[in-house]
């Protein structure tokens, strides 16, 4: 398929509505595209029906680093042992081992984390946000209240949190040769390489599912919450719409692949195709935004009830702010090809 009518839209790098639709709304449900060598998937209809289909699974990323440790020489072995501790790296038994680890951790440590991050999200609002100033939502707010929720999940500490984006990487088919390196050095020096024991893989599990928790958590809230914001400048924070927020898929797409051969309408997807589900395709469609941000069935995100409750707590707070949002900017950051997020929203409040 040919996208030079496209113009300067990378497709690799589609992530908010606007470009989405420019793409998306061209393209069939299912569209075969040679340069990647993948079937794209861009109605949220069809990818939710692929997504309960047993002929697919995970995309295997560990094999490709251990054939560029082949190919190339290099030592990639910490980026395996990190794909090895979470769920999104894995397949059957191991998959739901480390997913069945993740759900426990998260349910022992629940209402702590609510709580956690209630208190400081509230705090840090009403200290910030209550007299005429400009604050950067995203970092003085936001942010901490996350790494304290996280860090009483998991025991992962601010650097841990703070570095999620360039672990995660380990995900990216795109990203460069150098930027894996350079990850994989950081997955050496915060999580336990090698794994000698069970205690350090329990650790392990523990720092993977605070990397996946604190990057789907800075894209997904992170540009909710901006969205209220930057669509509502002039408004008081306690009169915009809040009961409209609702969590974007953090990533652009998810890899599967078919792991046996089948008939899907007009397609017959062979085993070893790679099946791309552009979950951005979702961003202007409510009945799917939600499913595909959080998954679902065996796949589905075990910090899905958490992350609602903190959006719950985030409506909360800012419907009791009654200042005026007299100025908002928001200024990005492409982590990845597939990820994105803020990186400061800058919200300049002012007295009714």
């Amino acid at each position: 398929m040919d996208f030079s009518k496209y113009g300067n839209v990378d497709f690799r790098r589609i992530q908010k509505a606007p470009d989405a639709a420019l793409v998306f709304n061209d393209l069939a449900p299912i569209t075969y595209v040679a340069d990647a060598d993948a079937y794209y998937v861009t109605d949220p209809k069809t990818i939710c029906d692929l997504l309960r289909r047993p002929e697919i699974d995970l995309f295997d990323s560990q094999n490709g680093y251990k054939k560029l440790t082949e190919a190339l020489d290099l030592d990639f072995d910490a980026t395996v042992t990190y794909l090895n501790s979470v769920p999104l790296g894995l397949r059957g038994g191991p998959h739901q081992e480390t997913k069945r680890s993740a759900i426990q951790k998260v349910s022992h440590n629940f209402d702590e984390a609510v709580k956690t991050f209630e208190t400081h999200f509230r705090n840090l609002a009403e200290t910030l946000l209550t007299s005429p100033g400009r604050t950067d939502i995203f970092n003085e707010i936001y942010i901490p209240a996350l790494r304290a929720a996280l860090s009483q999940v998991t025991g992962a500490d601010r650097e841990l949190v703070d570095h999620a984006p360039e672990v995660v990487l380990a995900f990216d088919p795109y990203v460069s040769l150098k930027r894996r390196l350079k990850s994989n050095e950081l997955i050496k020096r915060l999580f336990q390489i090698p794994e000698l024991d069970q205690s350090a893989r329990d650790q392990n599990r523990a720092r993977g599912l605070s990397t996946l928790g604190s990057d789907a958590s800075r894209g997904g809230i992170g540009y909710a919450v901006a969205e209220v914001f930057t669509n509502n400048v002039g408004a008081r924070l306690s009169a915009m719409p809040w009961d409209d927020l609702r969590v974007y898929p953090a990533i652009a797409f998810v890899d599967r692949v078919c792991v046996q051969s089948f008939q899907y309408g007009e397609f017959a997807f062979r085993e070893g195709d790679r099946i791309r589900l552009w979950l951005s395709a979702s961003r202007d469609d409510p009945e799917y935004q939600e499913i595909l941000a959080f998954g679902f069935g065996k796949h589905s995100c075990p910090g899905r009830k958490l992350a609602l409750r903190w959006l719950e707590c985030i409506k909360e707070t800012f419907r009791s702010i009654d200042m005026v949002a007299a100025n908002v900017e928001l200024v990005e950051k492409q982590n990845s090809y597939i990820t994105v997020s803020p990186k400061q929203l800058w919200v300049e409040v002012k007295n009714g």
